[in-house]
């Protein structure tokens, strides 16, 4: 290999590493951020729920269905975008395809992964709601 044959792109790769990795972190705070408004909001249903015989397991299912609902959605929007963006940047793929399903599969899967992270604190916030404490806060 000759050394110095690609320092732009590895000049591109320094850089976009560590964006990607900033944009990880801020949509799983994003979900997160959004999960916990829902559950602090719901409480007194989530209480009432419980009280009703809502086991643990449910009441955590029904957050991270939500939350999991919320990130396909954006998947859904976001894979054409994407798609879309990459003829833009064509010039600084290597070894890729702008249109390479495999790479937007594995997006797709980390951004799955992400976000289901990011269900699992605000889910176990819900499961852990006393419905006495929950009806006394009304």
């Amino acid at each position: 290999s000759l050394p110095g044959l690609f320092p732009a792109r590895r000049a591109t790769t320094a850089v976009l590493v560590p964006f990607s990795a900033a944009a990880a972190v801020l949509a799983a705070m994003g979900i997160y951020s959004v999960l916990a408004y829902q559950v602090a909001g719901r409480r007194h249903e989530i209480g009432v729920r419980m009280a009703l015989g809502a086991t643990v397991d449910r009441v955590a299912n029904g957050v991270v269905r939500r939350g999991l609902l919320l990130s396909g959605v954006g998947l859904l929007l976001g894979i054409p975008a994407a798609m879309a963006a990459t003829r833009l940047i064509r010039s600084s793929l290597f070894g890729i395809e702008p249109l390479d399903p495999l790479t937007h599969a594995v997006v797709s899967l980390l951004v799955g992964i992400v976000a289901t992270g990011a269900c699992l604190l605000p889910a176990r916030r819900a499961a852990r709601v006393d419905p006495v404490t929950a009806f006394r806060s009304v």
